[in-house]
């Protein structure tokens, strides 16, 4: 049974349906590092916020007007 939902990286509500998929089994040999190939955004605003690789994941959650929904 695989785990499912985690919080999203750019603006941390629960995303419930994420269900993350993986290349290998995290070992060195991979370039992934054990870090899932579908990252948990909750959005298209988020992923495109994400994917945008200048600064931190605050960083760009602030540059792209979007709201911190922490849940924590």
């Amino acid at each position: 049974m695989s785990e499912q939902g985690d919080y999203c990286l750019i603006c941390s509500v629960w995303v419930e349906q994420y269900v993350p998929i993986y290349c290998c089994g995290g070992g060195f040999d991979c370039g992934c590092m054990g870090q899932p190939t579908n990252p948990c955004v909750c959005s298209e605003e988020c992923g495109e916020a994400l994917f945008d690789i200048n600064g931190s994941y605050e960083d760009r959650r602030i540059r792209y007007g979007i709201p911190d929904r922490s849940e924590r």
